[in-house]
C-alpha cells in the first residue's frame, strides 16, 4: 500500500510524458490490486487460524500466499495492458493532470477485483465471526455447569 502511495504522491501528477503516465497509471494500479489481495490472503490466515485451527497448517503458506497477493494483480494488470494500453493507462479527460487508470477499465478491471475481495472478506469474516460466537457459548455453558 506504501508503494501505492509513494506513486501517487510522486508520479500521478502528469508531467509532460506519456510514457511516464503510461508507466505510472500502470503501477497505481498494480500496487493497489496488490494491497487489496494482501487482505484477502490476510483473511484466509485469519479463517484457517480461528475456524479450522486443528489441521490448518499448509506447507509454505507465505509462499503460496506471495505468489497469489502479487502475482494475481500482475496477472489482471498484464491482461488490462494488453487489450488497449493506450485506452486503459491514459491521462484523465477531465484536465489532463494525473495519470490514471481510463474508465471502462477501471470499473472492469479495478471495481470488480476490489467488489470480489471484498465480498470474500466479509463471508470469511461472517464466519469466523459465527465460529467465535458458537465457541463463546460452549464455554459459557461449560462454566455454568462448572459452578453447579
Amino acid at each position: 500500500m506504501i508503494f501505492g502511495y509513494l506513486f501517487f504522491a510522486i508520479y500521478a501528477e502528469n508531467r509532460g510524458s506519456s510514457v511516464m503516465c503510461t508507466v505510472t497509471a500502470f503501477l497505481l494500479h498494480y500496487f493497489w490490486l496488490a494491497s487489496l489481495c494482501w487482505m484477502g490472503v490476510e483473511a484466509v490466515n485469519m479463517y484457517l487460524s480461528l475456524v479450522k485451527v486443528l489441521g490448518s497448517y499448509v506447507h509454505r503458506f507465505v509462499l503460496k500466499a506471495g505468489i497469489v497477493a502479487w502475482g494475481l494483480p500482475l496477472v489482471v494488470v498484464g491482461i488490462t495492458a494488453g487489450v488497449d494500453y493506450h485506452k486503459a493507462y491514459k491521462k484523465t479527460k477531465s484536465d489532463d493532470f494525473f495519470c490514471i487508470l481510463g474508465r471502462p477499465a477501471f470499473y472492469g478491471a479495478f471495481y470488480a477485483i476490489v467488489a470480489l475481495i471484498v465480498i470474500f472478506n466479509a463471508v470469511v469474516f461472517v464466519m469466523v465471526m459465527k465460529t467465535i460466537s458458537q465457541r463463546a457459548k460452549v464455554l459459557g455453558s461449560a462454566k455454568a455447569k462448572k459452578k453447579q
